[in-house]
């Protein structure tokens, strides 16, 4: 069964499925209220995203007649006297709709062209964007593929972990894209580095961005070694090795040990500062 193109928000209004349906409904599910009855009739697609430690926290639905795609949310809470959960349906906007509808194919085996992916980019939110993704990448890893390099770019210059934990996601699926996620990494550690360093007024021991984890380490190391001497490390610096470290984390899932290691190369100083993020056994070793 063919998926049918998402209309023109007029048209999609004009729907006699959804057309009954407001572009922003809130209910109060745990006081017994519910959507229209055309909520029920709006297909799920992908999977869902967990929230507030539920198994379901959101969703897109699309309406099977006009193809208009939905952005449903559950917001389970329990405060003063009663239950006060709330479910919230938006109707997402028609250009929206129409990139959706090419990332969640009938086949994903076999998606189309999605066509300029900046379009993407420019048009959705990021976060909309990495659900939408990443409600793919384990089952239907091939619709990412064409969006690695972009967001490759964007990890380079965007804080959001998102977008690192999914192409850590994408890299365990299609594991010859490797070198192009790790050149990506290098480059969003060498940002942090640079951010921290220009906050604190120094520059750092190199400008341009690194092609592989392993020539980050080279200069983070050259970046840092005459800190490093001067024993403790500064409330600078711990803030840019949290923030490292956390990236690392949210790259390389629970194995980031390997990533710290090639940070600290043989210096002992750095060893020091950087040993209770690694098992005891690797915390006071250097490496060779």
């Amino acid at each position: 069964m063919d998926t049918p193109s998402p209309r023109p928000e007029d048209q999609a209004e004009t729907c006699a499925l959804c057309g009954e349906l407001p572009d922003d409904l809130n209910v109060n599910t745990g006081r017994g209220e519910c959507f229209p009855a055309a909520f029920d009739r709006l297909i799920p697609v992908g999977i869902p995203s967990p929230s507030q430690g539920q198994r379901v926290g959101s969703q897109f639905r699309r309406c099977p007649n006009c193809g208009a795609f939905f952005d449903w949310s559950d917001a389970p809470q329990m405060y003063g006297s009663g239950n006060c959960d709330e479910e919230r349906l938006v109707r997402l906007p028609a250009t929206t709709s129409r990139l959706l509808n090419t990332l969640f194919p009938p086949d994903p085996k076999a998606p189309p062209h999605p066509g300029e992916i900046g379009e993407y980019f420019r048009s959705l939110p990021l976060d909309l964007l990495l659900r939408a993704l990443g409600s793919q990448v384990r089952t239907a890893p091939i619709i990412l593929t064409p969006f690695v390099p972009d967001l490759a770019r964007h990890l380079g210059v965007s804080e959001d972990a998102g977008i690192a934990r999914l192409l850590g996601a994408y890299l365990s699926h299609i594991p010859e894209r490797a070198e192009d996620i790790e050149a990506a990494q290098a480059r969003h550690a060498q940002i942090i580095l640079n951010k921290h360093f220009a906050r604190a007024g120094f520059a750092p021991g190199a400008s341009s961005l690194p092609g592989n984890w392993s020539s980050f380490g080279v200069l983070f190391r050259d970046a840092v070694a005459g800190l490093a001497e001067q024993g403790a490390p500064s409330p600078m610096m711990k803030k840019l090795l949290a923030e490292l470290v956390e990236f690392i984390q949210a790259f390389s899932g629970n194995r980031p040990n390997d990533k710290l290691n090639e940070l600290i190369g043989d210096s002992r100083p750095l060893r020091a500062w950087l040993g209770s993020y690694l098992p005891a056994n690797d915390a006071t070793k250097p490496r060779g």
